[in-house]
């Protein structure tokens, strides 16, 4: 599963994270994105309904894919998605701390930062980013 190779989770992770039965029910109720090249799968994107939001849930690209455009591939498809189905808003959380790169994505692509909070892992701050359509 392309998701435990990039998020390599411990036991306690793929239990409260990698529940097949949880992204199931997101991506049945939302999108799924993916980015494959020459049949393999090399990132993913899992969005879901949150009121007129589509919310980026998990996203994940294979590391020796990174840097390449994967995640702006599948960003821009979200972007589209989320407008033929007339959502108002995209929002995603992340950590500045553990994924640079996406915190520094949404401040460079029209995103806000809609709050702050103290996540269940010490010393970390979750940051919660909205982007209007």
């Amino acid at each position: 599963m392309v998701a435990e190779t990039v998020f390599q989770p411990n036991d306690e992770g793929k239990a409260k994270y990698h529940r097949k039965e949880d992204w199931l029910e997101k991506i049945k109720n939302g999108l799924l994105v993916t980015v494959s090249i020459d049949k393999k799968i090399v990132g993913f994107a899992v969005c879901y309904r949150k009121d007129k939001t589509l919310h980026v849930w998990n996203v994940g690209v294979l590391p020796e894919y990174r840097k390449n455009g994967v995640w702006q591939k599948m960003y821009e498809m979200v972007v589209f998605q989320a407008r033929e189905s007339e959502y108002e808003a995209i929002s995603l959380n992340t950590y500045k701390e553990k994924f640079p790169g996406m915190y520094n994505f949404c401040q460079t692509h029209g995103f806000f930062e809609s709050k702050t909070e103290k996540d269940e892992l010490p010393g970390a701050i979750k940051s919660m980013f909205v982007r209007k359509l």
